[in-house]
């Protein structure tokens, strides 16, 4: 199933074994804008984060030449908590002045933990922010656990070994979280590391936290022993990162500002054992660029190593793999597909592995192919660059190349 959140709605489909996709919607308010969207398995809900900025009333008789912006329009952020079987609004929580959502986590598949920042007039950069966390009560209502003010704006959210990692300001952030009741939870900071000129994404698979930043591209941190992290590689290009995502702990893939899409592994002396990760032989594959590349295991049971005493003192380099020119920015990847699992099928000789969605609006698939099938496409491809011209007149080639204007 998928679960969109647009401008003015969610949209929710389900591909069912015919491939006939099944839609409904639920509308949102006039004024309201849809942010981050998470489900929770375990009650059967989503949650939403929207903003809504009213219209100013005509009627006020106020000087619109003199006033200030914020005294006509008042923007107000909400966390909407959806019943997933009928679509009714289960709680809304809203937050408070000039405080913007930000970021949702589902935590633990039982905690919803929001993350958000205040957009204070005259204020370049979010001096404050706060993490929440909520659990859900029987499908009748919602409960707040905790609450902690965190120097700046929560980006984004994840979950690492049970503990919190968040996005604040130019920090990476972790937090451990402690469940002191049904009804109460605290956050502690452990950790945190600076440097960032803004991390915007976080993605998680097994001891790699990798991290998006605005303009210094990603870079990939580790925890070591008493809940420290440490940055163990990065990549040293400038690009303006979009999003990101960890397919598995050594393989990650990213898009940046200028709709390019490229994939990169940890270096052996950081990936270590290739069993769960990549073989120098694999590379990026989507199903419209065709590049070839051996199926590696997926993190998502990998068994992780044991944490190590102390970060290293220089970070490595990551290896750059595959670069594709998408022609369109990644608001977000998603591992998984679109049509049921087909891993366990050996006869399979295209798996899908990864879904994303751009500003555009456009759904992608990244997936793996052998590398005789990768061949077989690629020459497919270079066969029918000469007999079909391009739309416009470019040249597919050409247009497909990766172009960084940094």
């Amino acid at each position: 199933a998928l679960a969109i959140v647009s401008g003015g709605s969610l949209v929710f489909g389900m591909i069912e074994h015919i491939q006939r996709l099944h839609i409904d919607r639920k509308p949102l308010e006039a004024t309201e804008c849809g942010r981050r969207i998470a489900y929770q398995s375990s009650t059967h809900t989503f949650a939403v984060m929207t903003c809504r900025q009213p219209e100013p009333d005509v009627d006020d008789d106020l000087d619109m030449n003199g006033a200030e912006e914020d005294d006509f329009f008042k923007e107000t952020s909400h966390l909407k908590v959806i019943a997933a079987a009928d679509f009714r609004t289960i709680e809304c929580f809203d937050l408070e002045k000039y405080e913007v959502g930000t970021a949702l986590l589902n935590f633990k598949d039982s905690i919803y933990i929001i993350g958000s920042g205040f957009a204070v007039p005259g204020e370049v950069d979010a001096k404050k922010g706060k993490i929440r966390g909520f659990r859900v009560v029987d499908g009748r209502g919602v409960g707040q656990l905790t609450e902690i003010v965190v120097p700046g704006a929560v980006y984004a959210l994840a979950e690492f070994k049970g503990d919190l990692i968040a996005l604040v300001a130019n920090e990476v952030r972790r937090y451990s979280v402690t469940f002191n009741s049904p009804d109460s939870m605290s956050l502690v900071l452990q950790d945190s590391i600076a440097g960032h000129i803004q991390p915007l994404k976080v993605s998680v698979a097994g001891d790699s936290i990798v991290i998006a930043d605005m303009m210094r591209s990603i870079s990939v941190v580790k925890g070591f022993s008493k809940g420290r992290l440490g940055q163990v590689a990065r990549e040293h290009a400038c690009r303006w990162m979009a999003s990101v995502e960890a397919l598995s702990q050594n393989e990650f893939y990213g898009c940046d500002m200028h709709g390019n899409l490229f994939s990169s592994t940890l270096p052996v002396e950081e990936s270590g054992s290739t069993q769960n990760g990549l073989t120098e032989d694999q590379s990026m594959s989507t199903l419209e660029a065709s590049q070839g590349q051996e199926a590696a295991a997926s993190s998502q049971n990998a068994p992780t190593s044991p944490a190590q005493e102390d970060p290293p003192r220089i970070p490595s380099t990551l290896d750059i793999t595959g670069e594709f020119h998408l022609g369109d920015n990644v608001n977000s990847f998603r591992q998984g597909s679109l049509v049921r699992k087909l891993d366990e099928d050996a006869n399979q000789v295209v798996i899908p592995k990864m879904v994303f969605g751009t500003c555009n609006g456009s759904l992608g698939v990244i997936a793996r192919t052998s590398a005789q099938l990768g061949s077989v496409i690629e020459a497919l491809q270079d066969g029918m660059r000469k007999v079909v011209s391009g739309v416009g007149g470019f040249d597919h080639a050409e247009y497909r190349m990766f172009r960084n204007e940094m």
